[in-house]
């Protein structure tokens, strides 16, 4: 297709890539002064058959839609044009020139802590953004992670295996991604936000331990008798950032972290416990403020502390939640708004004690259900937000830090829904 123009405008220079259901290249627009460089698309079925044309162009129309409205960040590709030509169809981007990911991976080999936290933030800064729209990404991988040239930031391309998030229950869909870096429900069909996790995860167990993972399913680590990956021994890090991965690769999805902000949180308590217990002299730790710095940033610290300690003080007067108790009964109406939330949910105060493993379930046949574990002092210990397509649950497993009044808020997942539900916490052994 060498020096073929397209559309009447786009005159294509080389081929960049080329996968299961398209090919990309690098292109030149004619019309526009200067030819400047942008990225062409083409989507084509590997056969004619009628089933596997029409879900090509369903493929097309949604990745273009997808584009368009999240090409406002500036690490996602801009969406310029798409059209159809001769039965194949092509969407134009935006040219992001630099290395990708697995071209560090290669040239770096494996990655200092620090510098794997820093690619971890940046990167879950851009898919959360990525959630926000309802929009799994599913395809998580080095080759679709490119450092920009221009500024030195991450930028995420290929959007060709998202997938839209509905509020009611959908069916099973096929199975997309890249086995190394896809959890065993999105394999089955059934990815969820977390799904993505999963990857960030992998992607962060591959720069600290150096392995390349893209040949193997799962990582082609070894797994325990529970079916966890065992990747500790492979590279050397803190118990602190060990934790954190392997949270978020955990094999059951509804151990994992559930939305990108938990994790940010995460990494940034890890980091700045690590920089208050480390900084003596300041002037030898002007690298660690600037990464503090740019970690309130990214997690939005200073509006985060503000909400919590609201929680705290909203929840003086909460019902009681006991432990290993009958479950409690309520109903969420979409007249009672939480207000650090804008979604329907009620709080309850769960008494807790330091050391205990404790476990949280909410169950609807209303609407998909979420929960948040706060700590005495308001501070959010975790999350769950199941947004799957066939469990209306949520759960939370947790190790209480301290003792004292927890607060436990039972929401629904989506603003405006509403109906019963049930909520039970009891404890778990170690």
């Amino acid at each position: 297709m060498s020096q073929q123009l397209l559309d009447g405008r786009y005159l294509i220079l080389q081929v960049l890539s080329q996968g299961g259901f398209g090919r990309t290249f690098l292109a030149k627009d004619t019309r526009l002064p200067g030819d400047p460089i942008c990225v062409v698309k083409r989507l084509y079925p590997a056969n004619s058959q009628p089933e596997l044309l029409a879900k090509v162009q369903e493929l097309f129309i949604q990745e273009a839609e997808i584009l368009q409205n999240l090409g406002s960040h500036p690490q996602i590709p801009r969406l310029l044009a798409y059209f159809a030509e001769n039965e194949d169809f092509y969407l134009v981007q935006e040219y992001i020139e630099g290395e990708t990911l697995a071209e560090e991976f290669i040239s770096q080999g494996s990655f200092s802590e620090a510098q794997v936290i820093e690619f971890l933030l940046e990167l879950l800064e851009i898919i959360s953004f990525v959630h926000n729209n309802n929009v799994i990404h599913r395809d998580l991988k080095p080759e679709n992670i490119i450092r920009n040239k221009q500024d030195n930031k991450l930028v995420l391309i290929d959007f060709g295996a998202v997938k839209k998030v509905a509020t009611q229950a959908q069916q099973k869909t096929i199975a997309i991604g890249t086995p190394a870096y896809s959890p065993i429900e999105q394999l089955h069909g059934q990815p969820n936000f977390c799904s993505d996790i999963y990857a960030v995860g992998m992607l962060g167990i591959q720069a600290i331990t150096g392995i390349n993972f893209a040949p193997y399913l799962g990582g082609g680590l070894d797994k325990d008798s529970e079916g966890e990956m065992v990747w500790q021994p492979h590279g050397k890090v803190s118990d602190g950032l060990a934790t954190i991965l392997t949270k978020m690769v955990r094999h059951n999805y509804r151990d994992r972290y559930q939305s990108a902000t938990n994790v940010i949180q995460a990494l940034q308590n890890l980091t700045s416990n690590r920089s208050a217990s480390t900084i003596i002299n300041p002037q030898k730790s002007q690298n660690s403020f600037k990464l503090v710095k740019k970690i309130l940033i990214l997690s939005g610290i200073t509006s985060a502390v503000a909400v919590t300690t609201k929680v705290g003080l909203d929840n003086l007067a909460s019902p009681r939640l006991h432990l290993n108790s009958q479950s409690v009964t309520g109903n969420l109406e979409s007249k009672n708004i939480c207000e650090n939330f804008n979604v329907a949910c009620q709080k309850y105060l769960l008494k807790g004690k330091q050391g205990q493993q404790i476990s949280i379930e909410m169950n609807s046949d209303d609407f998909d259900p979420s929960l948040i574990l706060s700590t005495p002092d308001g501070k959010q210990l975790d999350v769950n937000e199941d947004v799957s397509f066939n469990n209306w649950n949520a759960k939370i497993v947790a190790d209480l830090p301290v003792s004292g009044n927890y607060i436990v808020t039972a929401k629904t997942y989506t603003q405006g829904e509403s109906g019963a539900y049930s909520l039970q916490a009891f404890t778990k052994n170690k």
